[in-house]
């Protein structure tokens, strides 16, 4: 072994109370003689006629007896027996064998006679085979072209005793054995990538903890021998079985680059064709999980692992079917996996590149870790035993069924990283008790996909997806968006999705694929390709696009099958495009319907196909109830009834279009008069089902209240009549009021005025659309010019600095007068609470000009400013920019023991410009407006000089900002009212470096500097449409610095700084200003 231990760590014989490893007894046949091996013991192989083999035997066993009885203890223990044996024996003569030496010589020759290979065609392509043994084979030696076989059985019983190493180069194959090891950490067969290796019919059993099955080689270092770095080994496992007893053993292990693995039959060759299921256990390996912590298959950090046909039980908790770490690869075809113990996983699948989804599309790593398995069934039935986790890796899973336990709270569990989830020979099904689906949220530039093609998603508690916080992960701040991406192709998925408020579920379904269910969480939806989505109870989501025959169905509450129908409504938050189908239900003889509510802007063409389902013998009800409603746009909606009409008790329904002060809306309209019909449908509180507040999602029978959507109310409650009859007084009563017996809602304007009318619920105003709201919050008059403001004031405080650095000395008061230029550069990264994360680019440059003024105490620099600053921001759905022409004055009193004070104010006028995009507009929404603002800031500090031109400045200072109001409106409509804010900043510094004569009255000062700033009040408030938005930049910023100064001569000076800081809700990556000086 070149001085390597053979276990997964090197111990010595003194840490372990025995040896490292121990030789098994082997038999090498080298030049065509025979002789035993320096490494170990021979077990004796007879090639020779049966009575010569027995003679044969006898004879080298008697002479193994007088050389000392193996043991197993070690060579030195041999050594002692021997030089006893020879000290006891006569002058000349062999030791003698007691009895029962001569029946243990006896026993091996006839167990050598019965291990002889009676007409084994491939005995003598053999370099060495190996039999009984309870000592360690090792079957490699360092010889790449030497071959051995091992037969078995192989018992070890100490720790870290394997029964076949094979970590040297060469190759070896095990042949129908019996390998068998009680210690831990003792493998069946340790291995390395130098080692060619076939395992045939191979039974492996193993009782100590960490004792796997196939363990590969797993040390690290620069000590090692060559063929701790080979992978040009192989190892094939064509058939048998792996039995662990022990706690934390896997069937394989393997860690680091290795030659190809492979368990199993060819992966070309097509073991079953059919998807394994429980009735079908059937493949030529197998491994068995007996212990707390098994795993099957372990793989990190290694691309070669495969495997065609393998079945795995695993009895204890905690264990594992696939674990894959670290940028691992294992690919697999018709894999049958049984779990039974608690918190197990089927697989446990990690890596280091996380998946992200950004504006809908999809980006993932390619070379993150991936498992791939295609035919197979994996079954979870103990309890918390998903069958799949993810984290920020890929599953590919084809022809594969998962199902989990009743108390299993979901079945896959994605972390950032790709499922993808396929039937090609068959459908593939998903089946769980709790939910089908779970996203762990931990960042919202990571996001958790999901794939599903040809499959069928079933969930006991009605659950498709759930998104969730990750448990330790950062906190959430305001405004931030959790995504996860839902895809369905030709596929059948139950259940709802819902998660954190903070969380967004972009959903797309294509090729025909059905999803039933609802969700608050909606991102943006695409249904084509003859998708449907069933949904059964109120949603919310941003956007919605449909295309080729797609179909929104409006269904009755999963589980509720009986009784009058429970309506619903759908909020769009932006925009509706395409062209597709609504199905929606009505109960007119009510004035009760289903509703579509957009509360952006709506394009395409649509048909609506209506399902009445009023009874015989009840009432005509209200003349007119509205469907849908849309803020903006130029969509149609038609009847795809019969006729383009709705016929309900005798009473024929139109579809009709009208508009109102807050958008368009559609109605079910009919002209006949209509005596004697309930004005609203009855009283509210009798109108159950109708969900929350819009947006929410509601299961129909659990939650009362009232829907904000026109028309979405429900049946009556218990006591009323059947056939929803409202009391003979009650219609009485609304028959006066009613005249001539028209409704509180109307046809045509009477419609528009009720729907108009303040205080009711029928249409509330929309508000701006998520696109909208991020534009108008991250170009806010306080947040843009705040930072424009702070970023023009940097070369101000930068010739602040410069001046007290100088010597009063250095020249007169009258003569140290000047002018200077300093240009900045700065981007910074920003997130405010009501919008989204966005970059800001700013540049620009500050013209001065300044004067010294000696007074008793000291001396003052009195100086004016213009600045000219610009910046550009980006984000998602918007962009901004702002250009600002800024005035100011300074003022600096240096004192003669150093220390000093300067205040520093400028004002100007700030030009902004707006634009926001998204699927809910044509084009861009884009908006213009000006303010102005003003601001001050002071500082005090010391300037502490030491020796050889060293210097300490601590310094503190405040700063003050206001920007002012502004009106405007976007080119969509919006009205804006910005108030503009104020922000109010403390900071507390020091800056500390050297100043270095040069000679020729040349100085360079280079300096460090660290800041610590605190912003109290940077808040803003903006309307837009009746809607309250907020701006806020609050919070603690770190800064550190470099920069040097340089004078060259007495007239000129140079200047450069850098800087970096990190915030709450401001971070820059760079703020770099440098500029020139001229004095005279």
């Amino acid at each position: 072994m070149r001085g390597i231990a053979p276990g997964p760590a090197r111990a010595s014989t003194e840490q372990k109370g025995s040896r490292a490893h121990i030789p098994a007894l082997t038999f090498s046949r080298t030049a065509g003689r025979d002789r035993p091996s320096r490494r170990s013991r021979p077990i004796v192989v007879v090639r020779q006629a049966p009575r010569q083999a027995l003679e044969g035997a006898l004879q080298m066993l008697e002479d193994q007896a007088a050389m000392g009885r193996p043991h197993v203890d070690g060579p030195r223990d041999g050594r002692v027996r021997k030089d006893k044996a020879r000290a006891a024996a006569p002058a000349g003569q062999k030791p003698r064998l007691g009895l029962p030496r001569k029946r243990e010589v006896a026993g091996a020759a006839v167990l050598a006679l019965l291990a002889y290979p009676i007409g084994d065609a491939r005995a003598d392509e053999y370099a060495a085979e190996y039999n009984w043994s309870d000592r360690t084979v090792e079957a490699t030696d360092g010889n790449p072209g030497r071959r051995t076989r091992v037969r078995g059985p192989i018992r070890t019983q100490d720790d870290w005793a394997h029964a076949v190493t094979a970590v040297d180069f060469g190759a070896t194959d095990i042949t129908d054995a019996e390998l068998h090891t009680a210690g831990n950490d003792a493998y069946g067969v340790y291995f390395s990538g130098a080692a060619g290796l076939s395992i045939t019919g191979a039974r492996i059993t193993t009782r100590g903890d960490r004792a796997h099955g196939l363990g590969g080689f797993d040390q690290r270092g620069d000590d090692l021998p060559d063929w701790a770095y080979a992978t040009g080994g192989e190892l094939r496992m064509d058939s048998g079985t792996i039995t662990l007893y022990g706690n934390r053993a896997h069937g394989l292990h393997v860690v680091g680059a290795t030659g190809p693995i492979h368990l199993g039959a060819p992966m070309s060759q097509a073991h079953d064709t059919t998807p394994a299921s429980a009735a079908r256990p059937d493949a030529p390996v197998w491994i068995f999980g007996k212990g707390s912590h098994n795993t099957a298959i372990h793989v990190t950090a290694n691309r070669n692992v495969t495997f065609n046909g393998v079945r795995t039980i695993l009895n204890g908790p905690s264990s594992t079917g696939i674990l894959a770490t670290q940028n691992s690869t294992v690919t697999g075809k018709n894999l049958w996996l049984y779990s039974q113990g608690n918190d197990s996983a089927g697989l446990d699948v990690s890596g280091r590149s996380a998946c992200a989804v950004k504006n809908g599309e999809t980006r993932c790593d390619p070379a993150s870790t991936t498992v791939r398995i295609t035919r197979g069934f994996i079954h979870m039935q103990g309890a918390n035993s998903p069958a799949v986790a993810l984290q920020r890796a890929r599953a590919h899973l084809s022809d594969v069924s998962l199902m989990t336990g009743p108390q299993t709270p979901y079945a896959v569990g994605n972390e950032a990283g790709r499922f993808r989830f396929e039937g090609k020979d068959t459908r593939a099904t998903l089946k769980s008790y709790g939910t089908s689906l779970r996203a762990w949220a931990d960042s919202p530039d990571e996001s958790a996909v999901f794939s599903f093609k040809r499959a069928e998603v079933h969930s006991a508690s009605n659950t498709l997806l759930e998104v969730v916080r990750l448990q330790g992960a950062a906190p959430q701040r305001p405004g931030q968006t959790y995504y996860t991406m839902l895809t369905l192709d030709d596929t059948l998925a139950e259940g709802d999705i819902h998660g954190m408020p903070q969380s967004r579920a972009h959903i797309q379904l294509a090729n025909g694929s059905v999803w039933e269910g609802h969700t608050d969480i909606g991102g943006h939806v695409r249904i084509d390709g003859s998708s449907t989505w069933a949904m059964d109870g109120n949603s919310a989501i941003d956007a919605m696009a449909m295309a080729d025959r797609a179909t929104l169905r409006f269904v009755e509450s999963h589980g509720r099958h009986d009784g009058a129908p429970r309506f619903h409504s759908l909020t769009v938050r932006d925009g509706l495009e395409g062209n597709g189908r609504f199905e929606m239900r009505t109960h007119l003889a009510r004035g009760l319907a289903d509703s579509l509510d957009i509360r952006g802007r709506a394009h395409g063409s649509y048909a609506v196909l209506i399902t009445d389902h009023s009874l015989p013998g009840e009432r005509a009800g209200a003349r007119a109830v509205p469907i849908v409603r849309a803020r903006q746009g130029d969509a149609s909606f038609a009847l795809e009834n019969a006729g383009q009409a709705v016929d309900v008790l005798g009473h024929r329904y139109t579809l009709k279009k009208a508009e109102t002060a807050t958008g368009f809306v559609w109605s079910l309209e009919t002209d006949d008069a209509l005596p004697d019909a309930p004005a609203d449908g009855g009283d509210p509180r009798e109108q159950p089902g109708t969900g929350d507040t819009p947006g929410q999602a509601d299961d129909g029978e659990d939650r009362g209240g009232s829907s904000d959507t026109t028309g979405a109310h429900t049946t009556p409650e218990d006591g009323e009549t059947a056939h929803g009859d409202a009391p003979p007084d009650k219609a009485e009563t609304e028959g006066k009021d009613g005249g001539d017996g028209a409704t509180a809602i109307d046809a045509g304007g009477a419609l528009a005025a009720a729907l108009d009318k303040d205080g009711g619920d029928a249409a509330p105003a929309a508000q701006p659309s998520r696109a909208i709201r991020n534009a108008l919050v991250n170009n806010g008059g306080i947040a843009s010019a705040s930072t424009l403001w702070t970023a023009a004031m940097r070369p101000v405080e930068s010739r602040t600095r410069t001046l007290r650095a100088t010597p009063m000395d250095a020249l007169p008061a009258g003569k140290d007068t000047g002018i200077w230029i300093r240009g900045i550069d700065t981007r910074q990264h920003l997130h405010q609470a009501d919008g989204e994360p966005y970059t800001e680019s700013l540049w620009g440059y500050t013209l001065g000009a300044d004067r010294a003024v000696d007074v008793t105490a000291g001396r003052w620099h009195l100086g004016v400013t213009a600045s000219q600053v610009d910046a550009q921001r980006r984000f998602d759905d918007g962009k901004g920019r702002t250009s600002a022409a800024l005035f100011g004055a300074y003022a600096v009193l240096r004192l003669d023991n150093g220390a000093y004070a300067s205040v520093a104010a400028s004002a100007g006028r700030y030009r902004n410009t707006v634009q926001a995009r998204g699927s809910a507009f044509d084009d861009p929404a884009t908006g213009r407006f000006h303010h102005v603002g003003a601001g001050i800031a002071i500082a005090a500090g010391h300037r502490l000089d030491l020796a050889r031109g060293w210097f300490v400045e601590p310094h503190a200072g405040l700063s003050y900002f206001r920007a002012g109001p502004a009106r405007y409106t976007l080119s969509d409509g919006t009205a804006v009212h910005d108030r503009g804010g104020h922000s109010l900043q403390s900071q507390a510094g020091v800056r500390a470096g050297r100043a270095i004569d040069l000679g020729n009255g040349d100085i360079a000062t280079p300096y460090v500097r660290a800041n610590w700033l605190r912003e109290f009040a940077n808040r803003g408030a903006i309307h837009a449409d009746g809607a309250s938005l907020g701006t806020d930049l609050s919070g603690n910023r770190f800064e550190i610095g470099l920069g040097a100064e340089a004078e060259v001569g007495r007239r000129h000076l140079l200047y450069a700084d850098i800087e970096v800081g990190k915030g709450r809700h401001v971070s820059h990556s760079r703020a770099i200003v440098a500029g020139y000086r001229y004095r005279w």
